[in-house]
């Protein structure tokens, strides 16, 4: 059982932070229960970019607290599930890899004002979203993604059943947005 406080184990390749009471193993070494833990894997010292790997039980905001400590160049893994919050890059060239569009579902609920991707700081197409599903966004504008002077990519998400108030159901650009959908 790991204790309260982030602890660090070196393996030959990555550090792995665990940040919640579980069980730290790898892949030579499987635990013999199985429990979630929020994991942070970062490489080894020398830098370079990082792998957060995160998954619904994690907590309501668990892709949330993850993007302050992220850096331009990391990557986040979304586990499949369906998690409730907007993901706000921050300006920050991220990579948010879900497990498949049928898996990974970024569900806003119907609730007011709650668009599911937010990019409204200049995002460039170094921000990318890949293998999810957006789907219940209701906002005034961008049901279910907001782009303001942003240009993420998207790359197998697909948008369902998003709305508005006023414009964009599924999102809404301005001030020269330009997304790239493949």
């Amino acid at each position: 059982s790991l204790p309260a406080q982030p602890i660090s184990v070196k393996t030959s390749r990555i550090t792995f932070f665990a940040m919640c009471c579980g069980m730290a193993t790898t892949a030579s070494h499987p635990p013999a229960r199985t429990t979630m833990v929020t994991a942070f894997l970062t490489p080894a010292r020398g830098g370079g970019p990082t792998t957060h790997f995160v998954g619904p039980d994690d907590g309501p905001t668990i892709i949330a607290e993850t993007i302050p400590i992220a850096n331009s160049g990391d990557t986040i893994m979304l586990a499949a599930g369906t998690y409730l919050e907007t993901i706000n890059p921050m300006g920050k060239a991220i990579q948010f890899v879900g497990a498949g569009p049928s898996l990974t579902i970024l569900d806003g609920m119907w609730a007011n004002e709650n668009q599911r991707i937010r990019c409204v700081v200049g995002e460039t197409d170094g921000t990318t979203f890949s293998d999810l599903t957006v789907t219940g966004g209701y906002a005034t504008r961008g049901g279910g993604a907001v782009l303001r002077s942003s240009s993420p990519v998207f790359n197998n998400v697909e948008f369902i059943d998003n709305d508005s108030t006023h414009s964009g159901g599924a999102f809404y650009m301005s001030n020269g947005a330009q997304p790239v959908f493949t």
